[in-house]
């Protein structure tokens, strides 16, 4: 799932942004969502509950400034990626030095919006990733390192990511784990496979992963599952 913000005070231009992009990735037959905000409060608070992978974002919302608004994102260590949009290009250069992907001047083309998104998502599919077809949400293309963890569930797989989503898909899952780079996971269990990226710590047989979630560790995997963490401690 591609997932797409709008801030801009003007609900007539985010109308029109949703109809360009709605347009686009229809055409591409690709699993998306749009979230358009008209104050910096709203996006804020969307943004405490999920991650969005494009935001266009106005440089000046009512009385609010975008580009402060941007660069205390980049603070944090957001590294969205960022439009700025704005009827006046003198704010172009300074919106430069918050590495965003690009300023477009209002009136915005349809055309441009769309050649954007051409270069946006070509980024973004080099990225490692896997299609799923969950049995509630549909076609969702999920990347390796959003993964927090996979269980196995009767005749289903189930997927933690985290951003707190959960995907539910039928599959032989001794099957489907072995299709992931160990690079990022772990089978520690013949029920469950960790992604060692969110793996908190290390206890009694368990990992405590950064979601708080407990995740069993068999016995003959346990020493390989210290081996694996140890390494990924020495790395960070």
């Amino acid at each position: 799932m591609f997932r797409i913000a709008i801030c801009d005070d003007e609900r007539v231009f985010n109308e029109s942004m949703e109809e360009y992009i709605s347009e686009y990735m229809e055409y591409r037959n690709y699993p998306y969502s749009i979230d358009a905000f008209t104050a910096l409060f709203e996006l804020e608070h969307a943004q405490k509950e999920q991650k969005y992978d494009l935001l266009f974002l106005d440089i000046m919302i009512r009385s609010d400034s975008g580009m402060e608004y941007a660069k205390l994102m980049r603070e944090k260590g957001d590294d969205t990626n960022i439009v700025f949009v704005s009827s006046n290009t003198d704010y172009a250069l300074e919106a430069f030095s918050i590495y965003p992907v690009t300023f477009l001047a209002k009136p915005i083309d349809k055309k441009d919006v769309h050649a954007l998104l051409d270069r946006i998502l070509l980024l973004y599919l080099k990225r490692p990733t896997i299609m799923i077809n969950d049995k509630f949400k549909g076609r969702t293309v999920v990347q390796y390192e959003s993964i927090l963890y996979l269980e196995s569930m009767g005749h289903d797989i189930v997927m933690q990511l985290n951003n707190g989503d959960t995907l539910r898909f039928a599959g032989v899952f001794s099957e489907f784990v072995q299709q992931l780079p160990s690079s990022y996971f772990f089978k520690c269990h013949r029920s469950y496979t960790v992604n060692m990226s969110f793996v908190h710590r290390l206890q009694n047989y368990r990992f405590v992963m950064t979601d708080g979630s407990i995740i069993p560790i068999a016995k003959p995997s346990y020493k390989e599952a210290q081996d694996r963490f140890a390494s990924m401690i020495g790395a960070l």
